[in-house]
């Protein structure tokens, strides 16, 4: 069954979120961050620590990681959910949505490599690439599967037949084995132990025969 092997997935729309960095030595920027929190109802613990000379901290209540300075404080557009990220993290997680994705009337400043139209972002030209990518990917795959010509899902449905027509062969001989070992029943060799069988009718031996001649390889064409 399907549901018992794994299978590959994508996401069926790219996450968005909202965040804004934690720069606690920017007072301006300091300041805008925590009204933002308080503005949206996220709890948080802050601490300048100004008489230590410690980094000041943000912690957002119910989450155990506390943001030093440099790091974003995210949130998931799709349920609120709010928490710090690692500088480098948010880079390698995220990309930046121009502003005239939602409003083809916004000021913006992205380049026309990264933004082709007045309603994409760079983050749509990504996601296209990659797909572009895996699509090439696959029809690589496709052709190592099938070398003759194929398509992929024709030459595994070959291959299914090959192995079914195997399975069937290794049963049938498996029979005959069978039956010709129940004919050796007779025993009293006095020396080692030893069975032999009785008298086996010749039309029985020359139907093991005709089976087994059934069950053969057909012989290699000649080379040439």
């Amino acid at each position: 069954m399907a549901d018992l092997q794994p299978q590959p997935f994508v996401q069926r729309e790219p996450m968005s979120v909202t965040a804004m960095p934690w720069r606690p030595d920017d007072p301006a920027a300091r300041d805008a961050l925590i009204g933002w929190l308080t503005s949206i109802d996220v709890s948080f613990d802050l601490d300048l620590k100004t008489r230590s000379g410690e980094p000041a901290t943000l912690k957002i209540k119910g989450h155990p990681v506390v943001a030093q300075p440099g790091w974003w404080i995210v949130r998931r557009d799709s349920d609120g959910f709010t928490y710090p990220l690692a500088a480098d993290q948010f880079a390698s997680f995220y990309a930046a949505l121009c502003p005239c994705a939602s409003d083809p009337t916004a000021a913006c400043d992205f380049s026309p490599a990264d933004h082709p139209s007045e309603t994409r972002s760079a983050l749509c030209e990504d996601v296209e690439r990659d797909r572009d990518q895996l699509a090439a990917v696959c029809a690589e795959i496709g052709d190592l599967l099938s070398p003759t010509g194929e398509r992929p899902e024709e030459a595994l449905g070959t291959l299914a037949g090959d192995v079914a027509r195997l399975a069937e062969q290794r049963d049938a001989v498996a029979a005959l084995a069978g039956e010709i070992l129940r004919e050796f029943t007779q025993h009293g060799h006095p020396g080692r132990p030893a069975t032999r069988t009785g008298w086996v009718w010749t039309e029985t031996v020359n139907g093991w025969r005709s089976r087994l001649a059934e069950l053969s390889p057909p012989p290699d064409p000649p080379a040439g």
